[in-house]
């Protein structure tokens, strides 16, 4: 450990592992073994435990190259770290896991010597990230990048989340090899099946509530093959069945995905409030649907930090839907911009006559040729980093609306 520990593991016998973890619980320690696989890291080894199941076993055998140690419920792990650097030579580096969201936790725990902390549930490119720095490595060994993640919050209920979702996803899979996954968070009344035509099936609530079971070949199973080759997870459960939950199991089944997508973009508008944050802090593009109503304002202030955290690599995309559709009694944009003290990203014209048409016809918003859908492909333009939301035009369509 690298701290003044006194700590050498010698005389204790056994082959040195490069990687060492004592995690608490399964949902955690499978993510880690998932990334030591794709790092391609051999000697390596993942026990159930904490910092003292961690300190007992090095004290008889040689302490690995890098350490993950788990201080969750622990209220003040400095100690525990101190007894772990007796038995932990200065070389180990250190990476430590807990459940507290705490500035000078952080710091306390970074005077010991330890290498980073990391709050759980972790996303699975900041965890895979840590573990390669941890181990000197520049990168995945023959991986190639995770996935995009795009969380679609509503700020209230009927602001379009889910057609918004599900025909970003859409504007994803059109681009040549792109493959997209769309996670419906909202586990009773979800509509992500109907928007595409697909129907919904159990694959995403077991997932979630048996995370223990979840693999490649689970995943493969559970995708519902929807229009134009996006992969649905969406499920209808019961309430009793969606109580128990843990949102870290979403974190596992994020890590999975993006091993396997290009793309995973959830439909957080309906989720339950720990199933919103952990997809809200997980997710690189987080878009954030607003209209022109106080309601949705006082909503979205109301959340308090949970978009207001930005993260390096992290995007908030301020969406107004319908926009027009209240004409002179909705809120005017600028002041909407002062209230949220930032500017709204991207508008989508209130186009109630395309929408029910595409929605009669079972065709995607995004597949017709309207102002609605040129604005939901300006959007997806805009994440797939290909300059289509942001193309000059002689006068934006939303100067017709007056600003």
């Amino acid at each position: 450990m690298k701290t003044a520990g006194k700590g050498g593991g010698g005389g204790k016998g056994g082959l040195t592992e490069a990687f060492l973890a004592f995690v608490s619980d399964p949902v955690t320690e499978r993510m880690i073994r998932q990334c030591v696989a794709d790092l391609g890291v051999t000697l390596a080894n993942v026990h159930h435990g904490t910092i003292d199941t961690a300190t007992t076993y090095l004290a008889h055998h040689r302490a690995p190259s890098a350490l993950v140690v788990d201080v969750s419920g622990i209220d003040q792990p400095v100690p525990n770290l101190h007894e772990l650097a007796e038995v932990c030579p200065p070389g180990t580096s250190v990476l430590v896991i807990g459940d507290r969201n705490d500035v000078s936790l952080y710091r306390n725990l970074l005077n010991t010597g330890v290498s980073d902390y990391l709050v759980k549930p972790p996303s699975r490119s900041l965890l895979q990230g840590a573990i390669a720095s941890l181990l000197g490595l520049s990168s995945p060994s023959g991986k190639t990048e995770l996935a995009h993640v795009v969380a679609v919050a509503g700020t209230r209920g009927g602001v379009g989340t889910s057609t918004i979702a599900a025909n970003l996803a859409l504007g994803f899979a059109s681009h040549d090899g792109t493959k997209v996954a769309l996670v419906d968070l909202d586990l009773f009344h979800g509509s992500c099946d109907l928007l595409l035509g697909a129907t919904a099936n159990n694959g995403l609530l077991e997932a979630l509530a048996q995370p223990e079971r979840v693999d490649a070949l689970f995943l493969e199973r559970a995708a519902i093959p929807a229009a134009d080759g996006v992969s649905l997870f969406a499920s209808h459960g019961k309430p009793e069945l969606v109580a128990g939950i843990d949102p870290q199991a979403l974190s596992l089944l994020l890590g999975l995905l993006c091993a396997q997508f290009d793309f995973v973009v959830i439909d957080a508008g309906g989720g339950n409030s720990a199933l919103l944050q952990t997809a809200i802090a997980q997710a690189k593009t987080r878009v954030v649907i607003i209209d022109q109503t106080m309601l949705a304002l006082r909503d979205l202030l109301d959340q308090g930090d949970t978009f207001k955290t930005v993260h390096e690599g992290q995007r908030n995309l301020i969406v107004l839907n319908r926009f027009g559709e209240l004409g002179k009694d909705g809120l005017a944009i600028k002041d909407i911009e002062l209230t949220l003290e930032q500017p709204v990203d991207a508008f989508i014209p209130f186009d109630a006559k395309s929408v029910v048409a595409a929605a009669n016809a079972g065709m995607p918003v995004v597949k017709t040729h309207g102002a609605v859908a040129k604005a939901l492909l300006a959007i997806a333009g805009d994440i797939l980093g290909d300059g289509a939301a942001r193309a000059p035009a002689s006068k934006p369509w939303w100067k017709f609306f007056g600003r």
